[in-house]
Formats: structure tokens, C-alpha cells, sequence
């Protein structure tokens, strides 16, 4: 998905989620290609919550960008702990500057609830 240059809207892209168990583990995937990191907030939005900043503008480099985002790298993530699953997920990518664009190429949620 082409990552809009300069819009705070960004793109989104959602995942269902059917069990409505508590959310005991959480990870996140997400890969891109971006001419710029530094332009890019990345957002995470759970069900029924406020939005969890995964990347926040500032972090400097270019071209592919891969990273892994749970619960022990992302404090902010530990107020979904136990909180129920169910409903839809989405991961935000904002491009908060002009001039550089970008590609969200892959993301992944992995939830372990019980």
C-alpha cells in the first residue's frame, strides 16, 4: 500500500479478530520501504482503545524498514494486557513531511489470549 506523502490521514489497514478472550501476549510485525523513517509515525489501533504510537518521527534512515513491536519493546502496548481481542485492528502509517514517499509492504498481528 503507497504510503501518502505529507497527510495526516496516512493509510490503514485492518484485521478482524474473533476471540473475545483477554490479550495475554501481543506482537506486531511491520515492514516498508520509506525514503525517509524520519517523516513516519506508526500507529497501532485496537479495538475500542486509544492508539499505541509504535514510531514516532525522528528515527533516521531509509529504504527498508522491519520491526517487531510487543510488549517488552513498547511499554505503551502493556495497557492492551488482558483486554478483550475481539474486534477490528489496524495499523496507521502516517507521513507527517513532504517529499519523501513510501510503501507499507507487510504487517503482521500476533495475539496470545486466554
Amino acid at each position: 500500500m503507497s504510503i501518502p506523502d505529507n497527510q495526516t490521514e496516512g493509510v490503514s489497514s485492518p484485521i478482524r479478530v474473533r476471540d473475545s478472550l483477554g490479550i495475554l501476549e501481543l506482537e506486531v510485525r511491520v515492514e516498508l520501504e520509506h525514503s525517509d523513517w524520519g517523516d513516519l509515525e506508526i500507529l497501532l489501533l485496537a479495538p475500542e482503545r486509544s492508539p499505541v504510537m509504535l514510531h514516532g518521527r525522528g528515527s533516521r534512515g531509509q529504504g527498508p524498514f522491519a520491526r517487531t513491536y510487543d510488549f517488552t519493546t513498547t511499554p505503551q502496548l502493556k495497557r492492551l494486557f488482558n483486554a478483550p481481542a475481539e474486534g477490528t485492528w489496524q495499523l496507521q502509517v502516517r507521513d507527517r513531511a513532504a517529499g519523501d514517499t513510501g510503501v507499507l509492504t507487510f504487517w503482521q498481528l500476533t495475539l496470545g489470549v486466554g
